[in-house]
């Protein structure tokens, strides 16, 4: 009985899908594993993706902030007023 449930367990799940932002970081995690070792460069590409897609996302929840969009961080600044949704009039 205990072996059927860890099997169970173990077993992929075929119903399951990954979101886009998933994709995405799997992709880059590849390219990160077919490079050489540059710790440095790989953490601020992976920063560089992550804080894209959530502003991305940002753009269109109505609760969220962006992290760069509109703003001033450090010493550059990215203009952005916004963006028309389907809901807008």
């Amino acid at each position: 009985m205990i072996l059927a449930f860890s099997l169970f367990l173990l077993l992929p799940c075929g119903q399951a899908q990954h979101s886009v932002a998933r994709q995405w970081n799997e992709e880059l995690l590849n390219a990160i594993r077919a490079d050489e070792s540059r710790p440095t460069v790989h953490s601020r590409n992976l920063f560089h993706v992550s804080a894209a897609m959530y502003d991305a996302w940002a753009c269109y929840d109505p609760v969220a902030e962006p992290f760069l969009l509109g703003k001033t961080v450090g010493e550059y600044t990215c203009p952005f007023e916004d963006i028309e949704t389907p809901s807008d009039p």
